[in-house]
């Protein structure tokens, strides 16, 4: 319980002393975002049994000794892990080090492109780390090359977000949607434009029972197979909580969207790659499991996008009102994921 807790408020204190004092960060933001990769890469590599996925990829780690077991698990992947084991580290210490990679760049992502580091880190912690640092290990990594390289979409470095892309592939398959934000990113849409599609997107995911044949049809054979996996025998889309959920936040950040626009350039583009993945939430609807995982790629940039809000051009009531809404919003995911016995209590190798 202590490292939850702890963690919580020394981020949350670090990121509103970071909102209200504008020169609290000057000399001493490398040093906080270095020492948050740090501990929260140690507290990953040491925790046992924490996540769902744990011994999943326990067992991995144990039996990959060659690049040709476990077949259908990424090349890249493989490799990693078959490089570590024969440099002497223990099958522990893999869980360390896909931690520190996943941090690493999502954390020098978030300081590259954020403008509250802190409170971008804030919320990656309470909402994403769980999720895709203990569990999803090899999309997690896919979705820290994706922040990271957001300059890079923006400043339209190809050659860059090509080779990453490549790299993040060989890791995992979510990586290729680097690649489809950065075409997504050079098409234009007005706040109109986002209104009237969200209607439509909403309309088509509780229409799903309709559409739903055909466009399975239409889908390349590795998409319907990668359904199926997700699916694993359950039947039924996305409950309304998950949509209502992204859609508040959709609607939040288009009532504001030409006021964040002159808050600072880059809201635009990144709201976009934000919207796509809605789209994509939309089209898959009808396999929970599914949609959710792509989307999850996308909403990763709520991280980016959230502290915006706090930078608009309107009176102190109403953004401090906006800042607790959204501290709360991320504290009771955090908690909502603490209450699963796979998270809590946390458990270390040292005690097992």
């Amino acid at each position: 319980m202590y490292v939850y807790l702890l963690s919580y408020i020394t981020l949350l204190v670090l990121s509103l002393k970071e909102i209200t004092t504008s020169r609290f960060y000057s000399g001493n933001i490398n040093k906080l975002i270095i020492g948050c990769l740090l501990v929260f890469s140690i507290i990953a590599g040491i925790r046992y049994g924490i996540g769902t996925d744990y011994f999943n990829y326990l067992e991995i780690f144990n039996y990959v000794n060659v690049i040709s077991d476990y077949g259908y698990l990424e090349p890249g992947f493989r490799f990693v892990i078959v490089l570590i084991k024969s440099l002497g580290f223990s099958v522990e210490s893999l869980f360390f080090f896909f931690s520190f990679i996943t941090l690493f760049y999502m954390f020098y992502g978030i300081k590259k492109t954020s403008i509250y580091p802190m409170f971008s880190v804030f919320l990656f912690i309470t909402v994403f780390y769980i999720g895709y640092v203990f569990n999803g290990v090899r999309q997690g990594i896919a979705m820290a090359l994706f922040v990271y390289l957001l300059i890079d979409i923006e400043q339209r470095n190809f050659k860059k977000v090509l080779l990453y892309t490549i790299i993040g592939l060989t890791l995992h398959f979510s990586a290729i949607f680097i690649m489809v934000g950065y075409f997504f990113s050079r098409l234009k849409f007005s706040r109109k434009s986002y209104v009237i599609l969200t209607v439509l997107l909403v309309v088509a995911i509780f229409t799903n029972h309709i559409w739903t044949n055909a466009f399975m049809y239409l889908m390349p054979d590795y998409i319907q197979t990668k359904i199926d996996i997700y699916a694993n025998g359950i039947v039924g889309g996305i409950d309304s909580i998950g949509v209502l959920q992204r859609l508040l936040l959709l609607i939040l950040f288009l009532i504001y969207y030409n006021k964040l626009k002159m808050v600072n350039a880059s809201f635009e583009w990144i709201f976009k790659l934000y919207f796509l993945g809605f789209v994509f939430y939309a089209m898959f609807s009808f396999q929970e499991m599914f949609a959710t995982r792509i989307n999850m790629f996308f909403r990763i940039l709520e991280i980016i996008l959230l502290p915006y809000i706090l930078c608009l051009d309107i009176n102190k009531y109403k953004k401090w009102s906006l800042l607790i809404i959204i501290i709360a919003w991320a504290t009771l995911l955090f908690v909502s994921q603490l209450t699963h016995s796979f998270n809590f209590p946390f458990r270390t190798i040292f005690g097992k």
